[in-house]
């Protein structure tokens, strides 16, 4: 491994022991595991939020789309920050109503238990779906750049996430996101300041240098159906993915809320106008994918290496790896609670010792699973297997929230319903047109499933609602012959 490569990788891993170090010195309770005992200020938690939401599909996938689709690729950053504007339908009524986990704010609306246990179910369900990928797009970053054996790779990213979660809780997890939400604003911004000056900070040098064919759409989608069918899932599922909605717990008012939303709108808003820029300028510089790299997910580290270097190009990939350390923690968090917190505890610890202590086991054992099945899964495009997580997001937590928060009459049935009906959904719908079919889907399968999941919500709470009308029809017939013998 090169020098550079070994200095910014062992920063890394330094980084993650000192941060754990300075968590396992603090006071710790389910609180403060949880929800970093809802004290965070609106900018920590906006900034969390942000480095929480921005994976390496974000960071090195962008500029490798557009490197391969060109208009077609930047609309993955354009459905990213237009998801995140509808978080704010569910920021505040999730912090009022909610403790630790999703599971508590339906719970807490709803009055019953089975919808704690259906939605922690459907949290596990996500949240290991999405950390495999993750860790394996680790090992093949680190294989790739660092030299390091696959296997190695992953064992050594999933350590230091399950480490950072059994030790630290929600403030570690909290401040690696902080961290990486600054260093990839600014590796983001000195890169494109550094591809302008190449350009003589001529910004409209960029779009006229790159070829023509790929400032039109047309080269990755065939219709608007076929964009919609991979566009809406993205938009929609943000809404219901667990990791993301949960921090909106760690505040301690609804108006540091609004205000933490605020500051991750604004930081998602800067980064992927950045990514903008870089996309043109991978273009402008006729970086394209290789047959070692068909997806172009490397395109941003060539793009780096030509403007700025080998050793500027160890550090984005430093940065790349901290960014995917940072989603990976807070999907084991939103697991961890899952497991621990909802179906263990039943949301009522017997004392706050037992709670950590099982948190923490129930962390370590999600941890080492979820790194054994990324060392040794043999997975397709990474990409494919995330625009599955978000369909199946988008199908069932998204509908169940939005009812529940905005339509009175929605009820317990309603929302088994609509998770039942969006999980079928998605599952009917991958079968019969997979991701990586060599034919496009004749119809947009991820809105069938999201709209399966809503007619769910909708058929069991009017069923319900149809019960309980007939049981009071009869009670009142009933209860008017008694008055009349």
């Amino acid at each position: 491994m090169p020098p550079d490569d070994s200095f910014f990788l062992l920063a890394v891993v330094a980084s993650a022991l000192l941060i754990s170090y300075w968590s396992a010195r603090t006071h710790h309770d389910p609180d403060r595991f949880y929800a970093a005992s809802h004290g965070l200020t609106g900018v920590q938690n906006g900034l969390a939020i942000a480095g929480d939401f921005v994976s390496a599909a974000s960071l090195l996938g962008v500029c490798g789309a557009m490197a391969a689709y060109g208009f077609d690729g930047f609309l993955y950053a354009t459905s990213f920050f237009v998801s995140y504007l509808l978080l704010w339908t569910v920021a505040e009524p999730i912090h009022r109503l909610g403790r630790y986990t999703l599971a508590d704010a339906l719970e807490q609306l709803l009055g019953t238990g089975v919808v704690r246990t259906a939605i922690a179910v459907n949290t596990l369900i996500i949240s290991v779906a999405y950390l495999i990928p993750q860790l394996v797009a680790a090992g093949q970053l680190a294989q790739e750049v660092f030299g390091l054996p696959h296997p190695g790779a992953v064992w050594l990213m999933g350590g230091l996430m399950t480490l950072y979660v059994t030790v630290g809780g929600m403030v570690s997890t909290s401040w690696v996101q902080m961290v990486k939400s600054v260093l990839m604003l600014a590796t983001a911004l000195f890169l494109s300041l550094m591809l302008m000056a190449r350009f003589h900070w001529d910004l409209a040098a960029l779009p006229e240098a790159m070829p023509a064919l790929y400032a039109a759409p047309g080269l990755l989608y065939h219709g608007s159906m076929d964009m919609l069918s991979v566009h809406v899932p993205i938009v929609i599922g943000t809404l219901g993915m667990p990791h993301i909605v949960v921090r909106f717990l760690t505040v301690p008012s609804p108006a540091v809320a609004r205000r933490s939303l605020s500051t991750a709108t604004a930081a998602l808003g800067l980064f992927y106008l950045l990514m903008l820029v870089l996309g043109w300028g991978v273009l402008a510089l006729g970086i394209h994918p290789s047959p070692a790299d068909p997806h172009g997910n490397l395109a941003l580290l060539a793009l780096t290496r030509t403007i700025g270097g080998h050793f500027f190009s160890a550090f984005v990939a430093a940065v790349a790896l901290t960014t995917i350390l940072a989603v990976v923690t807070g999907l084991l968090l939103s697991a961890t609670g899952a497991l621990a917190h909802d179906l263990l505890h039943r949301g009522a610890p017997r004392s706050p010792a037992a709670s950590l202590r099982s948190a923490r086991l129930c962390a370590a054992a999600i941890g080492a699973a979820a790194t054994l099945a990324a060392a040794v899964a043999h997975v397709g495009s990474i990409t494919s297997l995330v625009s599955l997580v978000f369909t199946w997001t988008a199908a069932t937590n998204a509908p169940v929230l939005l009812c529940a928060f905005y339509w009175r009459a929605f009820n317990t049935r309603g929302a088994l319903f609509g998770l039942a009906a969006g999980g079928i959904g998605a599952l009917m719908m991958t079968i019969a047109w997979p991701p990586e079919a060599p034919t496009k889907a004749p119809i947009p399968t991820g809105i069938v499933a999201i709209a399966a999941g809503f007619a769910g919500c909708l058929l069991g709470s009017w069923w319900k609602h149809r019960e309980v009308r007939r049981m009071n029809s009869d009670g009142g017939h009933h209860r008017g012959v008694a008055g009349e013998g």
